[in-house]
């Protein structure tokens, strides 16, 4: 079986998905074949690999970051996880702005205290997972372990 990160395979968008030789869901049935419901599930489930893992760095300024991808989420819900490599160091409060869907704070967790950057808290090259929380509409960095900026060159060129 193919994986999720095989773009010839697995596409973001759900009318997309109708090419390669895997997955296929009955014996040795093309993709092509897939009905619309089985392509929509090969979609969301290539968007949320994209979303969750590593796979872009962000654009914008030190302060103002954004994230742009293939398919755009159409919305942002409680729980929902972003990751991105980090292309500046941060030098006062940051936001997030995903495909344009509006600008959110990032917060950081000291202590069991929600709080805002501070300058230097996301050094450039870092890996960021970020979890939005829609009641107080932003985002919390829950993976503030740092990391090596090289490390973030390792995989694949990411």
């Amino acid at each position: 079986m193919a994986e999720i990160g095989n773009d010839s395979v697995w596409k973001q968008a759900d009318a997309d998905n109708i090419t390669g030789t895997q997955p296929s869901w009955s014996g040795a049935a093309s993709p092509a074949t897939i009905d619309d419901a089985g392509r929509a599930m090969m979609g969301a489930v290539k968007r949320e690999h994209a979303w969750r893992n590593f796979t872009v760095t962000a654009g914008g300024t030190a302060n103002a970051k954004t994230l742009t991808y293939t398919e755009a989420p159409a919305a942002l819900y409680s729980g929902q996880r972003f990751a991105f490599i980090a292309n500046t160091v941060n030098s006062d409060t940051a936001t997030l702005n995903i495909n344009s869907l509006g600008a959110k704070t990032i917060k950081k967790v000291v202590a069991g205290t929600v709080s805002n950057l501070a300058s230097g808290d996301m050094p450039a090259n870092t890996r960021v997972e970020v979890e939005y929380n829609l009641s107080a509409d932003y985002f919390v960095w829950v993976n503030r372990t740092p990391v090596e900026p090289t490390v973030a060159n390792t995989f694949g060129g990411v």
